[in-house]
């Protein structure tokens, strides 16, 4: 088993409501904690950089990425986006390293800023500096999950009555209705052939189909404050890459290869998009497997990409890498979030464009003339601090639930 999405919970504490789950549950045995430092730094010319040059240039990275959870102050030009600032202040700090090393300490920075925009999800060059300081970092390493995200959805819906999900239901549009009738909405799934009728709709479709539908899913169309949000908001895309071997080439445990390159990499070609990987990962539970994850534009480009020239890619990259001949992949798995109509996307975060105010205008509800919540929105997109993780879409959830419940008692 492998995970095309999420695969890890950001944060095991008794603030994310995901990790209480998953431990109540019995979910996380083993208990395994996901380290982003493991593994090895290879040059494009199949140097092993020094593991205390690393560890230096990782720690000087560290402490101008948590500058970024600063920014969010009045008056900052809003157009100041996160890539221009760490590049500035990765220059003004190369001064603390030796002169032999700085052109490896600078491709060291490229991989981290490799990692840093797969947490984002798209090119730094598009995050807002301005807003960065929304996300609220929960203070506690993250924990690997061994079962799965499968497992965390089973719990749920193991409590649910038999026949109340139903699966395979495009819904096309949602009618709600602006006077007080019986029910409020009308739901119409498969172009029309299957008709629903609900009191109240909780939509927690991807921020990314919204942008994409948004316009023609609701009859009427959305208020244009929630419309207008909901185009100025970003969503990102990270893509992950699993490589299958009939042999491992690597010591168990030891099998994390970090490419670094020189140079300016921030132009995405299709000839260039493998720069935008980072690290070739071990896979819990798959001890033959080896995972990249890409993001922003080279993971759109990589969408469009053969399987096979994906692998070839991979492969020669492997082997330029270690400076070695290794086996070549058996087989690839991939994911396609871009393209893929239920998604078009990965996860949100604020654009250059962006006023920060989006998740909360995103998740106000449409009350119709009576004041009834008739349409509710959940996401992460919709949680004004948390909305690029699963425990922000999962607390998202609730809220809206507890809405409905206060409305309800109050009626």
């Amino acid at each position: 088993m492998v995970e095309l999405g999420a695969s890890w919970i950001h944060g095991a504490s008794e603030k994310n409501s995901v990790f209480k789950l998953t431990i109540s549950k019995g979910l996380l045995e083993p208990f395994v904690l996901l380290d982003r430092k493991e593994g090895s730094f290879y040059t494009e010319d199949g140097r092993q950089l020094k593991k205390e040059l690393v560890q230096q240039a990782y720690e000087v990275f560290e402490g101008i990425s948590d500058e970024l959870n600063t920014f969010y102050v009045h008056g900052t030009r809003r157009e100041l986006n996160c890539l221009d600032f760490i590049k500035t202040k990765l220059t003004e700090v190369l001064d603390k390293f030796d002169q032999a090393d700085r052109e490896d300490v600078m491709s060291i920075f490229n991989c981290l800023i490799n990692y840093l925009s797969f947490h984002y999800g798209e090119n730094l060059s598009k995050c807002s500096l301005y807003l960065s300081g929304l996300y609220e970092m929960i203070e506690a390493r993250n924990v690997k999950l061994p079962y799965g995200f499968l497992s965390v959805l089973q719990s749920p819906l193991s409590d649910l009555p038999e026949n109340i999900v139903h699966l395979n239901k495009q819904v096309t549009n949602i009618q709600w209705q602006n006077v007080g009738t019986e029910k409020h909405s009308t739901i119409f799934c498969n172009s029309g052939k299957e008709v629903y009728t609900a009191d109240h709709v909780i939509v927690t479709l991807p921020l990314g189909v919204l942008k994409h539908n948004h316009s023609v899913l609701f009859s009427p169309t959305l208020p244009e404050r929630k419309s207008y949000a909901i185009m100025s908001m970003g969503f990102g895309i990270v893509n992950k890459i699993f490589l299958y071997f009939d042999q491992r080439f690597w010591k168990s445990g030891k099998g994390s290869i970090k490419p670094v390159w020189s140079g300016d990499n921030s132009f995405v070609t299709k000839e260039t998009w493998f720069k935008h990987l980072f690290a070739f990962d071990e896979v819990m539970n798959n001890p033959n497997v080896l995972c990249a994850r890409i993001y922003g534009d080279a993971a759109d480009i990589l969408e469009s990409i053969t399987d096979e020239d994906v692998l070839d890619t991979c492969h020669n990259l492997i082997c330029k890498l270690l400076y070695s001949d290794v086996p070549r992949p058996t087989k690839l798995v991939r994911s396609y979030w871009s393209s893929k109509p239920y998604s078009r996307g990965s996860y949100s975060y604020f654009h250059t464009q962006s006023n920060g105010n989006e998740p909360d205008v995103i998740a106000e509800p449409i009350q119709n003339d009576d004041n009834v919540p008739v349409v509710l929105f959940a996401g992460e997109a919709t949680h004004s601090k948390w909305f690029p993780t699963t425990h922000g879409a999962r607390d998202s959830g609730i809220r809206e639930a507890q809405r409905l419940i206060d409305y309800i008692k109050d009626k």
